[in-house]
This record gives C-alpha cells, structure tokens and sequence, in this order.
C-alpha cells in the first residue's frame, strides 16, 4: 500500500560522479515510487546527462513508466551547488 503524499514533492538535487551516487539516487527515487504516491523531481548539473542515459531505464524497468520529472543543467563548473 502506497501512502498518499500527492501533495508533497522531493526534489533531489544531483551529479552523478561516481557509480556510488549512481546507485543511490536509484535507490532513493526507487524508495520513493515504491512506497509512495508523490511528487519527484530530480535537478541534475553536470557536462552531460548520467541520470538519463544510466538511472531513468533502470528506473523503468522496474515500474514502467517511472513518475520523476527529470530537469538537465549543462554546467562545466567544478563546484556543484544545490
């Protein structure tokens, strides 16, 4: 049973460095679909999309159409700030 949260929205701010952050911003957002009706965005900055090409067809696998609004900054900046 998913618990109603259609009034709340995360919003994960990300850049996938390493396969460390790759798996787990999939588990996260994979927590989140799984146990809950809700809102995800996911704010990525980075010189190219990880999230993407690697965590968004993982993410559909699972459950089909994943429910997570993905927003893609291209940055070459070193610092990430969120």
């Amino acid at each position: 049973m998913k618990h109603d949260l259609k009034q709340v929205t995360f919003i994960i701010p990300i850049r996938i460095e390493s396969e460390d952050r790759l798996r787990n911003v999939i588990t996260s957002v994979a927590f989140l679909l799984n146990n809950f009706d809700t809102n995800i965005i996911v704010k990525e900055v980075d010189k190219t999309s990880v999230f993407a090409e690697r965590a968004l067809p993982q993410l559909e696998s699972f459950f089909g159409v994943a429910k997570v609004k993905h927003i893609f900054e291209e940055s070459d900046e070193p610092l990430f700030h969120r």
